[in-house]
């Protein structure tokens, strides 16, 4: 992944999240949009990944498919469930 897709893909991540709060955690948006730059999650081996998300608060880190070991990059995500059962979330291609 070149620096010119990681920064496409961050502003649209931000504009997603910026001053919005979720009533579930918005995987399959972040993944549409990482899709539109041919992007994948990914896990362990390889594969695309498959998995849940737990806990009322946490971070995670995915793999991406797109990364070499020269641009190490991974998709950081971040949410916080407020009192009001919505969720705040953070992500970005670091």
């Amino acid at each position: 992944m070149d620096t010119k897709t990681k920064h496409k893909i961050n502003r649209k991540l931000y504009d997603m999240t910026f001053n919005t709060y979720f009533d579930t955690i918005p995987l399959d948006t972040i993944t549409a949009i990482l899709a539109e730059s041919t992007v994948d999650i990914v896990d362990e081996a390889g594969n695309k990944w498959e998995g849940l998300l737990l806990g009322r608060n946490s971070n995670t880190t995915f793999a991406l498919r797109e990364c070499t070991k020269i641009l190490r990059c991974v998709l950081w995500l971040s949410w916080y469930r407020m009192p009001s059962g919505r969720y705040e979330i953070v992500v970005y291609v670091s």
